[in-house]
C-alpha cells in the first residue's frame, strides 16, 4: 500500500518523471502508485488524505471515503486517465458531510502553498510558450513568485497568466528577468517571440498522456469549471465535451488546451446553456 505519509515527499515526482515515462511502455505499479496520489494531491476537489491507493498488475484499486458521487467519479476518471492503468476498482465510499481528519492551521497552510507551487509548476513545464525548467517557482500563504531567466516578453506574460490563473493563488510576484540577448532580439521582433519548450521539437506524446495533461489543467485553472469539460484526445487532436456557461468560459478551455505541448489542435464540442458550439 502507498502510505499517505509520503505525499508531501511526491508532490513533485509527476512533473518530471511522467514525461520520462510517456515515452515509454513501461509502467511499474509503484511507479503508478506515486503518480495517482500525486495527481489526486493536486487535485483541488479531491482530499488526498481520505484516498489510499493501491496498484497491482495495472489495476487501480481505490479505497477510503469521498463526500460525493462526483468526487468518486472523479478520482476513477483520474485514475483512467493516467497512462498504464488498464482497471479501476473503485472502492472508495461516499459518506455526505464525514468529519475529515483536522490538521493544524499551519500544517494546512504549508500543504496548500505546496500544491499551489505544484500545480503552477505542471502547467509552465506543460504549456508550449513557457520553459517550465527555468522558470523558478515558490508560494507562500497563497502568493506565488515566479524568478529565473525567460526568453521574450511573451513568455513572462504568459507565465503570470498561467499563475494568476490557477486555483488558489491570491497574488503573483515577479521576479523574472528577461535575458539580455532574448531582450534585444524581442525588442527588434515587436515584443512577438515565443519560447521553444525544451524537448518539444520531435517528441512523441502519447494521447492518454495528452489527455491527462488538458484535464489537469482544466481542473487547475479556476476560470473554467474543469468538472464539467470531458476530454478525449487522438493522433493529438484534442476534443472537449460537457457544459460550459458562456462563450467566454469556452473560450478559455480552448485556450488552455491548445497551450498544452504537444497538441496540435483542439475541437470543441462544449454547449453553452443547452446550444452545442463548434
Amino acid at each position: 500500500m502507498f502510505k499517505k505519509t509520503v505525499l508531501a515527499a511526491t508532490l513533485g515526482c509527476i512533473l518530471v518523471g511522467s514525461q520520462a515515462m510517456a515515452a515509454n511502455e513501461q509502467y511499474s505499479d509503484t511507479w503508478l502508485e506515486a503518480s495517482l496520489t500525486t495527481a489526486y494531491t493536486l487535485n483541488r476537489h479531491l482530499n488526498p488524505f481520505e484516498i489510499d491507493v493501491e496498484v497491482r498488475d495495472g489495476v487501480a484499486h481505490l479505497q477510503g471515503s469521498v463526500d460525493s458521487e462526483v468526487e468518486k467519479d472523479l478520482a476513477a476518471q483520474i485514475a483512467l486517465g493516467l497512462d498504464g492503468v488498464q482497471r479501476v476498482d473503485n472502492g472508495l465510499v461516499v459518506e455526505p458531510g464525514t468529519e475529515r481528519r483536522t490538521q493544524s492551521d499551519s500544517f494546512a497552510r504549508t500543504f496548500e502553498d505546496a500544491s499551489i507551487t505544484a500545480r503552477v509548476r505542471s502547467q509552465l513545464m506543460w504549456n508550449s510558450g513557457t520553459d517550465g525548467l527555468q522558470i523558478k517557482v515558490s508560494t507562500e500563504n497563497g502568493v506565488v513568485s515566479l524568478s529565473g531567466p525567460v526568453e521574450s516578453a511573451a513568455e513572462r506574460s504568459l507565465a503570470r497568466e498561467i499563475a494568476s490563473g490557477t486555483a488558489g493563488v491570491l497574488d503573483v510576484r515577479d521576479r523574472m528577468t528577461l535575458r539580455e540577448a532574448s531582450a534585444e532580439k524581442d525588442a527588434a521582433a515587436g515584443g512577438t517571440g515565443l519560447v521553444d519548450a525544451v524537448g518539444a521539437a520531435g517528441r512523441e506524446v502519447g494521447d492518454a498522456w495528452l489527455s491527462t495533461k488538458v484535464k489537469s489543467a482544466l481542473l487547475y485553472s479556476r476560470r473554467v469549471d474543469g468538472l464539467d469539460i470531458d476530454v478525449q484526445t487522438e493522433a493529438g487532436v484534442v476534443t472537449l465535451t460537457g457544459s460550459v456557461s458562456d462563450e467566454s468560459e469556452l473560450n478559455r478551455a480552448m485556450r488552455i488546451a491548445r497551450g498544452i505541448d504537444g497538441v496540435k489542435s483542439v475541437r470543441s464540442q462544449l454547449e453553452v446553456s443547452g446550444e452545442k458550439s463548434s
